[in-house]
């Protein structure tokens, strides 16, 4: 017989279960965006994302140059308001 989780402790044993749905649209999408903080065009890469107890949502983005960085969901909200075409 299998034991079924009560469902107030879903969201303590899979916490992507109640992360942010955009990630799965969003891993391997390219995205160009104007940076404000630098002026400047940016391209980067969804590499991963996640939902954590400690840092909430995050995404892993890759830049051109390898460099790869862990953001809030909120940036990545700031991200996707400024894309361009």
């Amino acid at each position: 017989m299998k034991a079924q989780l009560p469902s107030y402790l879903v969201p303590v044993y899979f916490p992507k279960a109640n992360g942010d749905k955009r990630g799965l649209e969003l891993i391997g999408s390219t995205i160009r965006y104007h940076d404000g903080k630098i002026s400047k065009i940016m391209e980067c890469t969804i590499a991963d994302f996640g939902t954590s107890h400690l840092k909430g949502d995050w995404f892993l983005v890759t830049y051109d140059d390898d460099t790869a960085v862990e953001i809030t969901a909120s940036d990545m909200d700031d991200i996707l308001k400024n894309r361009v075409d």
